[in-house]
């Protein structure tokens, strides 16, 4: 089950135990997507269908993890202060949706432990 430590609200209840492995460090929800780190690893996942899951794997270990309010952008930051912004990242049929990552120019001098959107983002 997926909840949200805020309000103390069930998000999602995942039928499936093996759907999401214990070891996750870090996890985001919004709308009807899920997406969260496994080492080297992104993992997204559709919360209506849960069959959609893509994994998209860096060279760093990633630290931290921000999910856009639409659900239109995901940033991840690793161990070496990289930050990625990814585009189209959910799992989809649409060859014209192709997963876009920019990787920020400024780079931290340490490992990016925390991200967040803004409204204006």
């Amino acid at each position: 089950m997926i909840y949200d430590f805020s309000t103390l609200k069930l998000i999602k209840k995942i039928d499936q135990v093996s759907t999401i492995p214990l070891f996750v460090t870090k996890m985001v929800v919004a709308k009807e997507n899920l997406a969260y780190i496994l080492g080297k690893n992104i993992v997204t996942q559709s919360l209506v269908n849960e069959s959609a899951t893509k994994v998209i794997s860096r060279q760093a270990k990633l630290v931290s993890i921000a999910l856009s309010s639409d659900s239109k952008k995901l940033a991840v930051g690793d161990e070496f202060g990289k930050i990625y912004v990814l585009y189209n990242f959910m799992a989809s049929k649409d060859p014209h949706n192709k997963l876009v990552i920019q990787s920020l120019p400024q780079w931290h001098s340490q490992s990016v432990n925390c991200l967040k959107f803004t409204q204006s983002d």
